[in-house]
């Protein structure tokens, strides 16, 4: 971890949760699309199926109904009338029968579908005797062909229609409890990942922080001390990345500030020694004026050299203020890259919530199959209705209506199985919604995880501000060093300044001397205060 650079330790614990979302977001499409396909085989199969086995059992029941008006019927005309009726219901049967044929999806339900169609055909062969004896008005013996063979044969085909009916809602069912399933699984595999994830998160975010933290304070100790104008501590190897390499600029800032300061403690004693030597020659102008001039000259020389040194030491503290700005950029840089993870944490949190959408339009959809089935029941409602008054009406009729009592029995009887299918099947539909609005709020929780990762993500941001933060400290110490050496630079030439009136004083006599030992005063008060400014520098050497 001490070689990798830092925003490769950030991509690193940000790409742990963005790889979990994505794995996340993956087992929940794949497992929707299965409860989805189980939800479309409810929808394109087996609640057809059922609809049609409905719509069987309604026609054969006009079936009866029609046969018994025939039998009933006082003239040809109305017997004519009441065949034309029975060849489209018979129309429609075959319709419907050619329909549930193409929802068939087991050689169960194949074999009791088969069984119908021979049964419904043997019930057509008897229907055509009544149909005869009935337009001889032979009606008891059509009446007594009707309550026997011919409701035999229409008792065997209801029970087939029956578990026709019976075997899709079991379909029906198995495909629900199919999606149960699924979706407890999805559930359990995503606390599981959850967990994990968290897990490898907290451990990872902890010990990068602990890294970066103690980094950073170990600069900011250095830079305390190097304020405080220590210029002897240095800071050991932190790591081959961005903070080591400020460490190392740090180390190089310190040892060229002492370095100078250094050169500077040394000058300043040379220029407080000439200056001593000046004054006691001063006291022997007069024997030895070339002597002193020599001397004075040599404390050009001397001066010329210290303003040298002072323009190398701006030059350098200018370098360093260089330095510290491209540690900056490197700061900048590193924030634009976190913006950019960032933006790419919102683009998932917008898939997310898309995902819920899809769910609740999924829930809103089984609303609607939930209306559809409200209708159905409303009219099987009806239909038990209308089968009871016309029980009423035949019972009012008396033995002439006991033939249509019994018609209006098997409707009420059909009208009530239908009711009870349409029962059942609202509740698979309420499982189902009630599925679906689990996973619109898990779908909500996973979002609310990556609003939390965001917030993460500024944290870190104002980790780089303090790194920022201490590189603008260093900039500023630079900069105190830059004006230091330029007042330095002032200095000597002030000196130099001086020296050359000395030289000037000589040459014109004795009564020179005067101002000359002024400007050696001068020399030794200014060498006094570049000392106690030099003296807040605590270097290795010691003077």
């Amino acid at each position: 971890m001490r070689n990798l650079k830092i925003i490769h330790l950030l991509l690193g614990a940000f790409a742990i949760p963005i790889i979990a979302i994505l794995g996340l977001a993956m087992l929940a499409i794949s497992k929707m699309q299965v409860i989805n396909e189980q939800s479309t085989v409810i929808s394109s199969n087996w609640l057809p199926s059922v609809r049609v086995i409905e719509r069987l059992n309604g026609q054969t029941a006009d079936l009866r109904v029609l046969e018994s008006r025939h039998i009933l019927s006082l003239d040809n005309d109305q017997m004519r009338e009441t065949e034309r009726e029975l060849e489209k219901i018979k129309l429609k049967i075959d319709d419907s029968a050619r329909s549930y044929q193409q929802l068939v999806s087991s050689n169960e339900e194949q074999l009791i579908f088969n069984n119908f169609n021979k049964l419904y055909k043997e019930y057509l062969s008897t229907q055509q005797k009544i149909l005869i004896l009935s337009r001889e008005n032979k009606n008891e013996d059509a009446k007594q062909l009707l309550l026997t063979e011919s409701l035999k044969t229409y008792n065997e085909y209801s029970d087939l229609l029956l578990q026709l009916s019976d075997i899709n809602t079991k379909g029906a069912q198995a495909a629900s409890n199919y999606g149960d399933e699924i979706y407890d699984e999805s559930i359990k595999m995503t606390i599981a990942i959850l967990v994990i994830v968290s897990l490898l998160v907290l451990t990872t975010s902890i010990v990068i922080s602990k890294f970066i933290i103690t980094s950073i304070k170990t600069v900011q100790h250095f830079i305390a001390k190097l304020a405080n104008g220590d210029l002897t501590d240095r800071i050991t190897d932190i790591g081959n990345n961005e903070l080591g390499f400020l460490a190392q600029d740090c180390n190089h800032t310190a040892d060229k500030i002492s370095e100078m300061t250094e050169q500077l403690i040394t000058v300043a004693n040379n220029t407080a020694t000439s200056a001593e030597v000046l004054a006691s020659t001063m006291n022997q102008v007069e024997n030895n004026s070339k002597q002193m001039l020599v001397q004075v000259e040599q404390i050009a020389t001397a001066l010329n050299e210290m303003s040298s040194t002072a323009l190398e030491v701006s030059r350098n503290a200018t370098e360093a203020e260089t330095s510290a700005s491209e540690a900056m950029e490197n700061v900048t840089e590193g924030n634009k890259s976190l913006g950019e993870s960032n933006n790419i944490s919102v683009k998932i949190g917008t898939a997310i919530r898309d995902s819920g959408t899809i769910v609740n339009q999924l829930k809103d959809f089984s609303i609607e199959i939930g209306s559809v089935i409200d209708v159905i029941t409303s009219i099987s409602e009806q239909t038990n209705l209308l089968a009871l008054n016309a029980a009423i009406e035949a019972a009012r009729a008396g033995e002439a209506g006991r033939g249509f009592a019994v018609v209006a029995d098997e409707v009420r009887s059909l009208a009530a199985k239908t009711q009870q299918s349409t029962v059942d099947i609202q509740g698979i539909i309420s499982k189902l919604q009630s599925q679906a609005e689990k996973a619109d709020h898990y779908m909500k929780a996973n979002a609310s995880l990556l609003d939390e990762s965001q917030i993460i993500s500024e944290k870190v941001r104002n980790a780089f501000d303090g790194i920022s933060a201490s590189v603008n400290a260093i900039s500023n110490v630079n900069t105190v060093v830059a004006t230091a050496s330029s007042e330095q630079s002032s200095v000597t030439e002030d000196i130099s300044k001086n020296i050359s009136s000395t030289v000037e004083m000589v040459d014109q006599n004795v009564m020179g001397v005067g101002n000359a030992s002024k400007a050696c005063h001068d020399v030794l008060t200014e060498a006094g205060k570049q000392k106690q400014l030099l003296a807040f520098f605590k270097t290795k050497r010691r003077y």
